[in-house]
């Protein structure tokens, strides 16, 4: 089960990712690489560009701190190894779900770390495996969804979901949604599907736009391994992984 809890580790080595189209966010970051120097704190920082082009080497890392948003969030967890390791959202616009604190209390939230004040909270990741005709797999994480879904094509797709060897159902619709409790609150919500709690340790299946009325969302155990195959060779899908 997900668990609560004070953040008590030591941080030796903090790793800074920050959404580089903001006009001040160098100055920010500056200001949070000069109070980890004074805490003693190993810093690495990298912009959100650098890490798409795959810039990042993984290493010993205490606490990611992002600043951004939460498409910078979302994309920060996409290049860290470490399951366990915290990450701390600095909301540099409006609106942020993931990114809950704001800018003007960047060290505050930091002291709140260091000082084993601020609470953590664990959350389920989908580990997504994709398979090509060829076989040749590509892996990735996501803390919202996975979402299956035809885009701009005027077709209904045509999926077979099977559940740790059995086979649930085919659906025929405009896509599927797989999500973990993070994400349950967002498309999957929208699309008709249920509010997972996040320390209930599952995931949630739901249809978009279903053919068939007996296609309803279904929730499994977030251990469960689950394949979605497309039945139609000649049906084209778009994957987005949040």
């Amino acid at each position: 089960m997900t668990q609560n809890r004070f953040f008590k580790k030591a941080v030796k080595n903090a790793l800074i990712i920050y959404r580089n189209e903001l006009s001040n966010i160098i100055q920010i970051v500056k200001q949070a690489e000069h109070w980890f120097e004074k805490q003693k704190i190993r810093t690495y920082s990298f912009s959100q560009s650098s890490l798409s082009k795959g810039s990042f080497l993984d290493t010993d890392i205490d606490l990611v701190l992002v600043l951004g948003g939460d498409g910078t969030y979302l994309q920060a967890v996409q290049h860290i190894s470490n399951y366990s390791v915290p990450f701390l959202g600095i909301n540099m616009g409006s609106l942020g779900f993931l990114t809950v604190h704001k800018q003007d209390s960047l060290v505050s939230c930091l002291k709140s770390v260091i000082q084993g004040k601020m609470i953590s909270e664990e959350r389920s990741l989908i580990d997504v495996s994709v398979y090509q005709e060829d076989n040749q797999e590509n892996k990735y994480l996501a803390l919202n969804d996975m979402v299956i879904e035809r885009g701009t094509f005027s077709h209904l797709i045509d999926i077979s979901i099977t559940i740790q060897n059995e086979n649930i159902y085919s659906v025929k619709a405009d896509g599927v949604i797989i999500s973990s409790p993070t994400g349950s609150t967002a498309y999957n919500l929208a699309a008709g599907g249920p509010i997972l709690h996040p320390q209930v340790n599952s995931f949630a299946i739901t249809p978009i736009c279903s053919h068939s009325l007996t296609n309803r969302p279904v929730i499994v155990p977030d251990t469960y391994e689950m394949l979605f195959k497309i039945n139609n060779n000649n049906q084209r899908a778009f994957l987005t992984i949040d």
